[in-house]
């Protein structure tokens, strides 16, 4: 493509779509110098970022968030992988600042992991980890956070069939093990998913080390040592996890 053509298409659109970025990311795979040369000319323009522009320029993309261009990750509507590869480039060059981009969207990521989407949990834990790596307390304040009822509904895409479902779980089981341990009704019905999916307490990292919680169940006064997943699990003898994902019926 004639770049110049690109740079004057661009230089001629008022506010350009995430459409015209995509391309421009595409060019950049080719020919980096030269599409962020365009990028630079076209900054002092910027009235919004997209997703786009950290990947081929964080340095400009941390500018215009400095100059208060708001910058929307799309954690409203799910786009896990993408926020995910967003923050680890731009806090490769200031993880400060990335923080702070964060915390403006906690409100969109508290709304995406309340939504019950087709495709809700996919890329998740990847944008867990990335998080945790910038701020180490913000997928817990978002879990805190949630409106009552929502990690409840993340059922219904965990008992999916098993060609789908496990995968899901395998998403969002760190967040209902994280949930157990935080105040408010999150833990409530992080508990009752372990006890609708035993299974999931397979997938625990911290199974066998997260701290014992006293229980007077099944003798009054004995103090059970198992985790809270454990202790679910071992509350229902003789279930199926599978079986029991599978006959349940969706919300």
């Amino acid at each position: 493509m004639d770049l110049t053509k690109f740079e004057r298409n661009l230089l001629a659109v008022e506010n350009p779509s995430d459409d015209h970025f995509y391309v421009a990311a595409e060019l950049w795979e080719c020919r980096p110098d030269e599409v962020n040369g365009i990028l630079e000319r076209f900054e002092p323009r910027l009235v919004r970022l997209s997703l786009y522009f950290p990947l081929m320029s964080p340095e400009l993309t941390l500018r215009a968030m400095l100059r208060g261009v708001p910058f929307d990750l799309g954690l409203q509507h799910q786009r896990w992988d993408f926020a995910a590869a967003v923050i680890l480039r731009l806090a490769d060059v200031n993880c400060e600042l990335t923080a702070e981009l964060m915390e403006s969207n906690l409100t969109a990521m508290v709304e995406g992991l309340s939504g019950n989407f087709s495709d809700p949990f996919e890329g998740l834990a990847a944008w867990v980890a990335a998080a945790d790596s910038v701020d180490p307390t913000y997928i817990d304040r978002v879990i805190g956070a949630l409106p009552e009822g929502a990690v409840s509904a993340w059922s219904s895409a965990i008992r999916r069939p098993m060609k789908y479902g496990h995968a899901r779980r395998r998403e969002i089981a760190p967040l209902v093990f994280r949930a157990l341990d935080l105040p408010g009704t999150a833990a409530q019905e992080a508990r009752e998913l372990l006890r609708k999916f035993p299974s999931l307490a397979k997938l625990d990292p911290l199974n066998g080390t997260r701290a014992p919680k006293e229980s007077t169940a099944p003798h009054e006064g004995v103090v059970s040592t198992l985790s809270p997943a454990q202790s679910i699990a071992a509350a229902t003898p003789g279930t199926n996890p599978e079986a029991g994902a599978r006959t349940n019926r969706p919300l």
